[in-house]
């Protein structure tokens, strides 16, 4: 047997030890299909969020032509289903978080060059989300420079940036570890109070070097990291820190050869969560089914310009009992908590008080009871409020008549056909 050949089989046998949806595709460089979240609505609408990437570079451009939707097995045909993509912020925030180490503005030209990188970063990133600014030291806490909304036409530098808060700067030292860790804490803060139902965060930070400051374990951030599940970018400066970078910076790493030129990195590091952003895809079509839970897949064609082919697949379930006629694939989906997904389980009402029990009747042969001293007044002050579970952060269309869950592997039935 050739060497080429023992490598084909070997690659074949560890495929088939994958065995997983899309293992093999993986391996061999296909597409990369995560959902996020699925929607299944009267009177038959379904729609999924996913992100597309391959070999940890996202996928973009995508057009509907490039989904093939699939039901229990079924392939449906799109001029039928009518299937479409949505703008992403009909559903989803987005939001980004940068962080800027502060601790070696030691002169006005640093401050300007350093000032001049933030605002371009900034510019490039609110086109497509809000992001917020904070600076670091060697201080325990990191401290807000401001926040910017989404803005197409942000030309101008905001002169909170401009300024840099000079006087920020208090200790030389550098709480890399600790500001990281804040900035994790911050980013699920302003991730929470967003009223729409998928909530995806992304943390970029700038640092000059490696933590000095000592004050927590890279394994705390480390932790934190990987719990908060958010796109990680790092800027910094070429030299020993690289490697520290690569350990948190699990989206990518911007490296400047010189303080000099801090603002190439960081126009680097924005073009690469700009193309995260745009990884996801809101894709919506009219369910042909009728009764009963079904399998859904969702296959993923992306040609690349030399004209090489890759696919992904991701596969769901959803629940079509009361489907009917009347779907327009362009309404806003109205999604619900998943389990794995970035949308909050909403809190289910209490239960209701069971009623008083009657007075048993009374004994018509049974002697009165001997009257007793009235009992002392009691304080006419009110009793203190009870707690009352906070409310949900979902939003109020998220639910329907028909509830929609994630429920068991689908059992057979029948389709009928899209009224």
């Amino acid at each position: 047997m050739t060497c080429g050949a023992v490598f084909a089989w070997r690659l074949l046998c560890l495929c088939l030890c994958v065995g997983a949806l899309g293992g093999c595709q993986l391996l061999m460089g296909g597409l990369d299909v995560k959902g996020v979240a699925t929607a299944a609505n009267v009177p038959s609408n379904v729609a999924v969020y996913l992100s597309v990437s391959q070999d940890n570079e996202p996928t973009t451009g995508l057009t509907a032509a490039d989904f093939t939707i699939a039901e229990d097995g079924m392939p449906l045909d799109p001029s039928t289903t009518k299937q479409t993509l949505l703008v992403r912020d009909r559903v989803a925030e987005h939001r980004t978080l940068l962080l800027v180490d502060v601790s070696a503005l030691s002169n006005e030209a640093t401050r300007q060059k350093l000032s001049r990188a933030v605002a371009g970063f900034v510019a490039a990133v609110r086109k497509t989300q809000p992001v917020t600014v904070y600076l670091f030291d060697g201080r325990s806490t990191i401290h807000r420079l401001g926040d910017f909304p989404v803005s197409a036409e942000s030309f101008e530098t905001p002169p909170e940036i401009a300024a840099l808060d000079a006087g920020s700067r208090r200790d030389p030292s550098r709480n890399l570890n600790g500001a990281l860790l804040s900035a994790v804490d911050k980013l699920t803060g302003l991730l929470s109070s967003s009223p729409k139902p998928i909530r995806i965060g992304s943390l970029a930070f700038f640092t000059w070097g490696p933590d000095l400051a000592g004050r927590v374990p890279q394994s705390d951030v480390l932790d934190a990291l990987e719990a908060g599940g958010y796109h990680v970018f790092g800027i910094g400066v070429e030299g020993d820190n690289a490697p520290q970078l690569e350990r948190f910076a699990t989206s990518g790493v911007s490296m400047a050869p010189s303080p000099d030129t801090i603002g190439v990195a960081f126009e680097e590091a924005a073009s690469k969560l700009t193309r995260v952003f745009n990884q996801y895809y809101l894709l919506s079509y009219c369910s042909p089914a009728r009764s009963g839970i079904r399998r859904l897949r969702v296959e993923v064609r992306a040609t690349a310009a030399d004209g090489d082919e890759s696919t992904g697949k991701w596969e769901s379930e959803f629940e079509s009992t009361g489907f009917g006629a009347g779907c327009d694939p362009t309404d806003t989906p109205r999604f619900i908590a998943q389990p794995g997904s970035a949308i909050p389980a909403p809190i289910p009402p209490p239960e209701p008080s069971p009623p008083p029990t009657p007075a048993p009747e009374p004994d018509a042969n049974e002697q009165p009871a001997p009257a007793t001293p009235p009992a002392a007044a009691k304080s006419t002050k009110p009793p203190p409020p009870r707690d009352r579970a906070a409310p949900s952060s979902v939003p109020a269309s998220g639910a329907s008549k028909t509830q929609d869950t994630v429920v068991p592997p689908p059992e057979a039935g029948g389709y009928a056909p899209v009224d």
